[in-house]
């Protein structure tokens, strides 16, 4: 397995707080300030977790638990849970999109607790995933209602109809579901993001892809498919979504499906590598929304779907018959 760039080796800050202090049902093993960093759910995942561990009586149970939940002691012993503190140095290292490796380490530079976890949503936010996706509502309304576009591209490459495109542009299993921005040329050498009724399909990529700054008056519609062939319908701004994608570091991948008289229908997966989920949407645009700035998008949503999964749902879901509406 091959080990993906990202190392975060954190120093010592000082700290008034006891070794193993807990609160809330949690360790104390981090500070507060450290847990912003990225990835941050990684740090309250071990406070909660190994609160757990330590707190259990049962030796065989938790052997059980840990095997279940494919969390291996790589080095050390966990009896060494009580000797970490926020002041304990501390290393996290991701092994691309199969799991994390964090460790804690005496002044001598011995390891004391060596742990391996898999980047499983379910495990480190410690829910199933019938309880997470009904969220998703609260979840979109902590973020805000006004929106900063996304910095332009640094790169691009030129189209064969005159625009550009950002490069690199990365592909999701197929050609046409990218992470691509659109620009045409301004005054000099400028760059400004297409956004206009001559080229929708253009258009609404930048939309989604959180380049276009005026939107405050967008609002999503969701129906958002529930486990058990339930469902939840809301309306959010469709900052809130931008936000909420832009805050947690999805990669947002979208294509063109189908152009009706109506509008755009449109495919869009967010994919989340740090908790290995992904939201799937199917979106229908109306043909006027580069002019009306309060449109109303709809979209059919599966959300928290484990990456390993959503290969095939993906699959399902294209060659599913398509209706026209």
């Amino acid at each position: 397995m091959n080990r993906c760039k990202l190392i975060l080796l954190v120093m010592c800050f000082p700290c008034l707080t006891l070794l193993g202090q807990t609160r809330n049902g949690a360790l104390h093993l981090f500070h507060d300030e450290m847990k912003t960093n990225y990835p941050s759910v990684v740090y309250d995942f071990l406070e909660r977790y190994l609160y757990t561990v330590s707190n259990s009586t049962d030796g065989f149970m938790l052997k059980q638990q840990m095997a279940d939940d494919k969390v291996f002691v790589t080095s050390g012993s966990l009896s060494n849970i009580k000797r970490v503190s926020p002041n304990t140095p501390f290393s996290l290292l991701r092994h691309e999109d199969a799991a994390y490796d964090v460790s804690w380490t005496d002044e001598s530079g011995n390891i004391l607790l060596g742990l391996q976890f898999p980047i499983k949503y379910e495990l480190l936010l410690g829910q199933p995933k019938v309880d997470i996706e009904k969220t998703m509502p609260k979840l979109l309304e902590m973020y805000s209602s006004s929106f900063e576009a996304r910095n332009l591209a640094s790169s691009y490459e030129a189209l064969s109809d005159g625009y550009f495109s950002s490069s690199p542009v990365v592909k999701f299993y197929v050609e046409s579901l990218t992470t691509a921005t659109y620009y045409q040329k301004g005054t000099g050498e400028t760059m400004i993001p297409v956004f206009s009724s001559k080229q929708k399909w253009y258009s609404s990529a930048n939309l989604f892809q959180g380049l276009i700054a005026d939107i405050a008056d967008y609002r999503l519609y969701v129906e958002q498919n529930l486990y058990g062939f339930n469902q939840q319908t809301y309306t959010v701004p469709l900052a809130r979504w931008l936000n909420y994608c832009k805050e947690n570091n999805l990669t947002v991948y979208y294509a063109i499906e189908d152009e009706r008289e109506d509008g755009l229908k449109a495919l869009l997966i967010a994919q989340n590598r740090d908790l290995g989920f992904n939201h799937l949407l199917s979106i229908v645009i109306p043909d006027n929304f580069t002019e009306k700035k309060n449109a109303v998008l709809k979209a059919k949503l599966n959300a928290f779907i484990p990456t390993d999964n959503v290969k095939d749902l993906y699959q399902q879901y294209v060659n599913k018959p398509k209706k026209q509406l």
